[in-house]
């Protein structure tokens, strides 16, 4: 769910977001830099190298040019905010 989005916010975005058990084959990779804060559950932040494991009221920030993938751990729902920059 977008929260803030496209030109008018200048140069970040934001989103609500709720990370599923499968992290999916394809790794998200783009410029500027990400942060993900967590609101409920817990999430492994997949890297190629490593992996990040963040409970709610954790957050985690890195360059988004790292191929990254998300994946909830156990069963209750997680949901994240996700902040983009563009720089």
């Amino acid at each position: 769910m977008p929260l803030l989005y496209g030109e008018a916010v200048g140069s970040f975005e934001a989103f609500l977001i709720y990370p599923g058990l499968d992290p999916g084959d394809s790794q998200a990779q783009h410029g500027g830099q990400e942060m993900l804060y967590i609101l409920t559950g817990v999430v492994d932040v997949l890297f190629t190298s490593h992996t990040v494991r963040v409970s709610a009221g954790d957050c985690v920030h890195f360059p988004g040019y790292l191929q990254h993938r998300l994946c909830r751990i156990g069963r209750a729902r997680a949901k994240a905010l996700l902040v983009l920059s563009n720089n």
